[in-house]
């Protein structure tokens, strides 16, 4: 069972609170963030051997039979990526086990609180929502901690290793490949960051809304088939249902036509 301690995070990161509750557990997300950000260094590592693989080849062409090196650059590459990948494995099964305590121990909690709650507060909130916040959310803890959270930190230790890559062979290249780098990040934050009404700031804020109210009319939908079986009705019969499925049909579609 979770602590209390567990139950009842407060302040600090986000993600800090989330790992309370995996307990004594929580070493687990850490150890396989490090095995992530090992796994990011080492997919710089086998295009830097391939570089040597070339080099060796131009060294003495056309006499490539000269360039006895080649096989131990190209076998080290290929030992490289196979060590990224199981680093990149084992990260995921340490965070993937972090994950699944968090979410059982979200569960208990919420379980626990709503067994102490006035029969009232069950006539003013949905089921399906109460359902969808026990079940649903705490299960989405787990992409954070098992997915987001490794890649996250791959995704900062590999763009590093590039540019020290980079700028150790060639500085001048270096600044070179930087162009197109500059070019996509100017389109993403267009796209994603402005802070305009249509922007990717608001629009993820109204899809998970959306997501929420579809979700939550889409239980108590399903709760109700044996009616609609019986009276011959359509979901049009539901009408939270339905408008939810029209509000998120064209809010994503207007989204997809401004990015």
């Amino acid at each position: 069972m979770a602590t209390e301690q567990e139950k009842q995070p407060q302040g600090g990161n986000a993600v800090m609170q989330l790992l309370r509750f995996a307990g004594s557990r929580r070493w687990l997300a850490f150890a396989g963030s490090a095995l992530a950000a090992v796994n990011g260094i080492l997919t710089v590592v086998p295009l830097v051997l391939v570089w040597f693989v070339l080099r060796d080849f131009v060294a003495v062409a056309p006499h490539f039979e000269e360039a006895t090196d080649a096989t131990l650059w190209a076998w080290l590459a290929f030992g490289a990526a196979v060590l990224g990948a199981l680093c990149y494995f084992a990260g995921l099964m340490l965070t993937h086990t972090a994950a699944f305590r968090v979410a059982a121990n979200m569960r208990k909690a919420c379980l626990a609180h709503v067994a102490k709650v006035p029969f009232g507060y069950f006539d003013a909130n949905a089921s399906g929502r109460l359902r969808r916040i026990i079940d649903g959310c705490a299960g989405q803890t787990e992409d954070v901690i098992a997915h987001k959270m490794p890649d996250f930190i791959a995704s900062i230790t590999a763009p590093v290793a590039y540019l020290v890559a980079m700028f150790l062979f060639d500085w001048v290249m270096g600044l070179v490949c930087l162009i197109p780098v500059a070019v996509s990040l100017f389109a993403m934050w267009w796209m994603m960051g402005r802070d305009v009404p249509e922007g990717g700031r608001y629009f993820m804020q109204r899809y998970q809304e959306a997501l929420n109210r579809m979700s939550t009319a889409a239980t108590e939908y399903v709760r109700g088939i044996p009616v609609v079986k019986v009276f011959q009705q359509t979901v049009h019969s539901f009408r939270a249902f339905h408008a939810a499925i029209v509000d998120y049909r064209d809010m994503a579609t207007n989204y997809v036509n401004f990015c």
